[in-house]
């Protein structure tokens, strides 16, 4: 998926994120760490969780732990993904789409569940 944010002008190397996100006491310092280096990233940028997990040195459960309130919190939306690979194999995987605020993340859902009838959380299946 990738990072969905507010446009800005700048071309330097620091991370700019909405005051009212960085202000939302509902979300702990770890959530709006997690989520500052998600918006750190390039707009098409897909992360890995095993691959964040590796560079901050943290465990893969505790990023789904904050993944998942910040999914709650209406700053991520997760798609599941179910991939056929074969006659009675398949994978199952999540994509994550990042929003710099909640009201961009309830227009992407809104958008989902209005625009084409999906549930919150789709399921995509692709056949390879």
């Amino acid at each position: 998926m990738g990072v969905v944010r507010i446009t800005k002008k700048r071309r330097d190397p620091f991370v700019q994120v909405d005051l009212k996100t960085v202000c939302d006491a509902s979300v702990s310092l770890q959530e709006l760490g997690l989520l500052t280096y998600l918006l750190s990233k390039k707009d098409d940028y897909e992360f890995r969780v095993e691959v964040i997990a590796r560079e901050r040195k943290i465990s893969k459960a505790q990023i789904y732990r904050v993944l998942n309130k910040l999914i709650a919190a209406g700053y991520i939306h997760r798609i599941l993904i179910t991939i056929h690979i074969s006659k009675g194999r398949f994978n199952r995987e999540s994509r994550y789409q990042v929003f710099e605020t909640r009201e961009m993340c309830q227009e992407y859902r809104d958008q989902i569940r209005f625009g084409r009838g999906e549930a919150e959380n789709e399921v995509t299946e692709l056949h390879i």
